[in-house]
């Protein structure tokens, strides 16, 4: 990835690639570039740093066989830290978001959560100037309580319990493309762990309805 920035006309503005992690089965690699000064962002940029990713992975030894549509591009928020700086073991805090209070069955939190926010006040903070929407606009009747164990997940024996992949994707297959086009950028299903090889993490709390046909017999 150096090379291929140092030689595009990012060289200037090029710092470092950070790996931030390698899922296994179809190799999936999160990664983030640094940047020694802001650039311009423009509708064309996304296209143009996947086009730019894409032609210098092949021309050199082909390690990967990369899709075009499997590059995402994303800015991440400036008020994210990449590296989170987590509470002491055994450090839990109350539930402060204010669409979380009394929402959930636990009203504990410890951090970091899986978006790398390390306090209460910096997830009121972001919650509050952008992602207010998530808490509002209600899908499937239970995003309210995914969203809070995202921002505020549950604390126990002074760990975050994030939400697991299976019910990320619930709410992802329940909202559909309002939840695709708005908030995919925020959150990646695949980037959380499974409820079968993980006990840590908080499975989806509600079950499905069902109708069910009743027959009497005369």
């Amino acid at each position: 990835m150096n090379s291929i920035f140092n030689a595009s006309e990012f060289s200037k503005v090029y710092s470092s690639t950070e790996i931030v992690n390698i899922s296994s089965g179809s190799v999936v690699v999160n990664f983030i570039i640094h940047l020694h000064t802001d650039v311009n962002i423009v509708s064309s940029t996304e296209v143009h740093l996947a086009k730019l990713i894409l032609d210098g992975m092949s021309s050199g030894p082909r390690f990967f066989i990369l899709d075009w549509k499997s590059i995402k591009i994303t800015i991440i928020d400036t008020h994210t830290p990449v590296i989170p700086s987590p509470l002491a073991a055994g450090q839990c805090v109350p539930v402060e978001l204010r669409p979380c209070i009394n929402m959930t069955d636990y009203t504990n939190t410890a951090f970091p959560n899986v978006l790398g926010h390390t306090s209460a006040q910096q997830v009121i903070d972001i919650v509050t100037s952008r992602h207010i929407d998530l808490f509002t606009n209600i899908c499937y009747g239970y995003s309210t309580d995914f969203w809070c164990s995202v921002f505020n997940p549950e604390c126990k024996d002074g760990n975050p319990v994030p939400p697991c992949r299976e019910y990320c994707e619930d709410v992802y297959s329940g909202c559909g493309e309002y939840f695709r086009r708005q908030f995919s950028a925020i959150l990646n299903c695949s980037s959380l762990p499974e409820a079968k090889r993980n006990n840590m993490c908080r499975s989806n709390p509600y079950k499905r309805m069902y109708c069910l046909v009743s027959v009497m017999n005369n």
